[in-house]
């Protein structure tokens, strides 16, 4: 009897840690990735690292030997994304230039492959990442930015940057609460086995 009400109340912690756990990375997500329409151009580039023009040449996850649709890929993994540089107006930005960006939205950026995008990267130099808000258009849709940018500097001697895709900011919060909703049941469930074991060693 003692023991099916432990299975009992196990199976029930799990199901509600996973409800509470999609749910919480849910927000967590969305509100590190709140769009701001009022941000003009000039904000977001004095708030970027870096701003160029480039096209996109490749694609792919820097730890995962996976094509980037891979269903053997978390979620969550961010992409590398590898642009042939036109042309720079902030940060250190050479010919060959590798960004990372969140897989999907809300916090990801969804490039093309041989797009054109004028890109506003954060982060530091050697690890930029592009966020969905933070102003980055296709070609196509930046000529408003473009002239408010002027003419543009050539990018510097090529370079390629390896990055650390684990740096995201936008996925800081998510991993925190999935590290609380993993170690907080665990924690439950071990207390419960502890009361289950007296209670049976009493009997005895």
């Amino acid at each position: 009897m003692i023991w099916r009400r432990f299975i009992y109340t196990l199976g029930l912690v799990l199901v509600i840690s996973t409800i509470a756990f999609s749910l919480l990375v849910n927000a967590e997500g969305i509100n590190a990735c709140e769009c701001d329409e009022s941000t003009s151009a000039d904000e977001r580039f004095s708030e970027a690292s870096a701003v160029f023009l480039g096209r996109v040449v490749k694609i792919y996850f820097e730890d995962w030997p996976f094509d980037i649709d891979s269903a053997l890929v978390p979620p969550d993994e961010p992409l590398t994304v590898e642009f042939r540089v036109r042309s720079v107006w902030k940060g250190e930005v050479s010919e060959i230039m590798s960004v990372s960006t969140a897989r999907s939205e809300p916090c990801g950026y969804p490039f093309g492959m041989h797009g054109d995008y004028l890109v506003y990267a954060d982060g530091e130099q050697w690890a930029l990442e592009v966020l969905a808000c933070g102003g980055t258009k296709r070609f196509d849709e930046a000529q408003e930015d473009l002239i408010s940018l002027g003419e543009g500097d050539s990018p510097v001697s090529s370079e390629r940057r390896v990055i650390k895709p684990a740096t995201l900011d936008c996925f800081a919060s998510a991993q925190s609460a999935r590290n609380q909703l993993i170690s907080w049941p665990l924690g439950l469930i071990a207390g419960i086995a502890w009361v289950g074991l007296r209670k049976r060693r009493r009997r005895r």
